[in-house]
């Protein structure tokens, strides 16, 4: 609250300053006894000079980053991934197109703003138009720029727009603030059913199993009673509302359970047993030259699933899920070894922000041959494993969303 006081005075006194700094200008005019608009031969030529200066400055800026940064190799490396080549070619067209414009266009344009300063008795030249020169710098430019958007939009289809074909890897990747898990699909190389419904301490996912169901049904049974208890009680107008609101919550969560539970009766949920959960701090394995197949879910806010050096960016959004596609070319240990540098790794960050620990939203990968990627592989507990359990054979009878396990009465709302 203090911070915000003392921000807001100083902007107040800035505009205050910046208004009697004017209105000292003001004075200073009349006492010349100059309108406040005349500017003189003086002050333009100082203009020019700084044209002139501006045009310097740009171009030293220009080439200051371009071989500091471009040549100097302190931007991204070269994409680690097949599609990423493509993406940085794209780059690389669109800075040249650039740069071809800028250095041609700002000379021209500093050189004009120069020699056709106001000098006292110079007289405008009118020139109308020119219809010939008009299509040239309007043509051109369109050219050029619709080459680029289709150029791009190939890329783009090429990347996002095609199944990934053969014998792909599928991962779900899982954000939430502040961190990721990563599920990798088991030996049938699909990844098990989820929904947020069964999210809970021991679920972070809402992995769909049978056993999950029981586990979920029960919980959300226990707390939809203890509100029911609370409202028996005759609770204060104040928190009478409030647990009205939980109440209805719980019992339409009962009510999506008891779907799936339906659901599992006729086609068990299954697929989920032999998939692989990496918890958040862990590391995500790819094996170099395979296809990854990402799948991207949101538990809260939009987040954004980026690697750079794998020129991957897709958001992840709540309530639905975006896939992005790609195949590593450069092992971690390779790209350790061309950056000259060991502690090198990649990394999955949120490239949009989420909240205060955005910033603390990483996650390692690690990109391995296919023999080093199995035996990593096989080290790893199956979800099956982590929960402790095993495909069961019968699943849970649906139960009426309103019952309820205890001898309280139910309150009527």
């Amino acid at each position: 609250m203090i911070v915000t006081i003392l921000f807001s005075l100083v902007i107040l006194l800035t505009l205050i300053s910046v208004g009697k700094l004017l209105s000292i200008g003001e004075l200073i005019n009349r006492v010349r006894n100059r309108e406040s608009y005349k500017i003189t031969e003086s002050e333009n030529n100082w203009n020019a000079l700084l044209a002139l200066f501006m045009l310097f400055f740009g171009y030293l800026i220009y080439f200051y980053f371009h071989f500091e940064y471009v040549e100097g190799g302190k931007l991204l490396p070269g994409a680690a991934s097949v599609h990423g080549e493509a993406i940085d070619k794209l780059q690389t067209v669109s800075f040249v197109i650039i740069s071809i414009a800028y250095l041609l266009v700002q000379p021209i344009l500093w050189f004009f703003a120069f020699k056709y300063r106001y000098k006292e008795g110079n007289k405008a030249y009118h020139y109308a138009h020119n219809n010939k020169l008009e299509m040239v710098w309007t043509v051109i430019p369109a050219i050029v720029f619709c080459g680029l958007i289709f150029y791009g939009l190939k890329i783009w289809n090429d990347t996002l727009g095609k199944e990934i074909e053969g014998d792909k890897l599928t991962v779900e990747l899982y954000a939430k603030q502040f961190d990721w898990t990563a599920r990798y699909a088991g030996k049938d190389k699909e990844l098990g059913d989820a929904n947020y419904t069964m999210i809970n301490d021991l679920n972070s996912l809402g992995i769909i199993t049978s056993e999950t169901l029981e586990v979920q049904f029960e919980n959300i049974n226990t707390k939809r009673n203890e509100v029911l208890a609370k409202l028996n009680n005759f609770p204060i107008k104040s928190e009478l509302a409030e647990l009205k609101k939980e109440l209805t919550q719980y019992n339409h969560q009962l009510q999506m359970i008891n779907g799936l539970i339906k659901k599992n009766e006729e086609a068990k949920f299954i697929k989920a047993y032999d998939d692989i959960v990496i918890a958040p701090g862990g590391e995500i394995h790819f094996p170099v030259g395979k296809p990854i197949e990402l799948k991207m879910r949101s538990q809260d806010v939009i987040h954004s699933a980026y690697m750079p050096h794998f020129r991957v960016h897709m958001y992840c959004v709540p309530g639905m899920t975006t896939t992005f596609g790609f195949i590593p070319t450069i092992t971690s240990a390779e790209m350790k070894e061309k950056l000259n540098n060991p502690a090198f790794d990649y990394v999955l960050y949120c490239n949009n922000i989420c909240g205060a620990a955005h910033f603390n939203m990483q996650m390692k990968i690690v990109i391995e041959t296919e023999e080093e990627y199995e035996r990593w592989l096989k080290k790893q507990p199956t979800f099956a494993d982590s929960f402790n359990t095993k495909p069961a054979e019968e699943a849970p009878a649906a139960t009426d969303s309103t019952s309820t396990t205890t001898s309280e009465p139910v309150a009527k709302l």
